[in-house]
């Protein structure tokens, strides 16, 4: 099987960035090799800032128009999942 290890081996589940080793000095690194500023880095306030980012489109935007925002006013719950089968009986 290759999924188990074989005896006296163990398994390595964090290594490179994910290790918990030298956790605050290692973001503060790749920054440095980036380039990146710490205080240039933010994250988008919304869901909604996030996409207008991302594809350049306001998501609230009336696709049809383009000049009104669409509102949510009610939202649907998914189909409940049938409990009781009927079985075809002849």
């Amino acid at each position: 099987m290759q999924h188990t290890l074989p005896r006296g081996f163990v398994r390595v589940r964090h290594f490179g960035l994910l290790a918990p080793r030298h956790r605050k000095a290692k973001p503060a690194r790749c920054r440095a090799v980036l380039g990146a500023d710490h205080d240039t880095i933010t994250a988008p306030a919304t869901t909604a800032e996030l996409l207008i980012g991302m594809l350049g489109d306001d998501p609230a935007q009336c696709p049809l128009c383009r000049i009104g925002r669409m509102q949510l006013f009610e939202e649907l719950e998914a189909h409940p999942t049938r409990r009781k089968w009927r079985l075809a009986t002849q």
